[in-house]
């Protein structure tokens, strides 16, 4: 009888306690996202400038398949075609094109801070012109205010300055950054 009183009691105690009697609106689903870069440093100690060259303001364009089947005069289907439909919806995406931001050349770590409503990611910038990976963001995605830690390896040439570019965006595309970093040569 005492096993069995305690899982009854642990049950019926539990739902007294996990019931709320007046759930909350958990927030406003209709904000729009934002997202904002705050500073870039890193933990060498060097704060980098920074400022948005440009921003494109833009409607994006969605598109879908439209089948349409052409019949016989005796019924039965002739052909099928497939058209393409574009159409501008009503998300509007911001581009940000932040101007060049040269990096002191060595083994590093980037700090870059963002305030933000929402998801966002960072994704690992493809190769560019050099065959080795330089610029290597640790944390790739994340959500609300955050930071984006960067590891940067030396750049080996002696006389060739090495570059990537790298693009931060909320979940829904309405925002995004696009930096342009420069490593110098030693």
């Amino acid at each position: 009888m005492k096993k069995l009183l305690i899982p009854v009691l642990g049950v019926v105690l539990g739902t007294f306690v996990a019931c709320d009697d007046s759930p909350e609106n958990p927030g406003d689903f209709n904000v729009k996202c934002s997202l904002e870069i705050t500073g870039l440093r890193s933990a060498a100690g060097h704060v980098y400038p920074w400022e948005v060259g440009r921003t494109v303001d833009s409607q994006i364009v969605r598109s879908y398949i439209k089948y349409d089947t052409i019949f016989s005069e005796t019924g039965k289907p002739q052909e099928i075609t497939k058209d393409t439909v574009y159409y501008a919806s009503n998300t509007r995406t911001t581009f940000h094109f932040v101007d060049e931001v040269i990096l002191e050349n060595g083994k590093d770590t980037l700090y870059v801070d963002l305030k933000s409503n929402a998801k966002w990611s960072a994704p690992v910038p493809e190769l560019g012109s050099v065959p080795f990976r330089w610029f290597v963001p640790q944390n790739i995605a994340g959500g609300g205010d955050g930071t984006i830690t960067v590891a940067l390896t030396a750049n080996p040439s002696s006389t060739k300055d090495v570059d990537s570019e790298q693009t931060v965006f909320t979940a829904d595309s309405a925002v995004m950054y696009v930096f342009k970093f420069i490593q110098k040569h030693k």
